[in-house]
């Protein structure tokens, strides 16, 4: 929904600062679509080296990104089908 900032921006910090696993995808940019299959790559590249995964999905508020949520959770519906 544009450049990170807040609290999405802090989240995104402390998973660098931790050496977590990050996908940032901007879904003002992105389809759905193509938004679900980075994901769902990107979900099984970790796979390979893992057994188990957290999934923590951040982004602005309700406020500042009305339609934020309802895209986001388009995207993660498309992804994890193929699971």
């Amino acid at each position: 929904m544009g450049n990170a900032s807040g609290g999405t921006l802090e989240t995104l910090d402390a998973a660098y600062r931790l050496h977590r696993p990050v996908l940032d995808l901007d879904l003002m940019t992105l389809d759905s679509f193509a938004a679900g299959s980075a994901i769902r790559a990107w979900l099984k590249e970790l796979l390979r080296t893992r057994d188990t995964v957290r999934l923590n999905v951040a982004g602005p508020r309700a406020s500042q990104a009305p339609t934020g949520y309802a895209r986001a959770k388009e995207a993660l519906l498309h992804a994890l089908r193929s699971f």
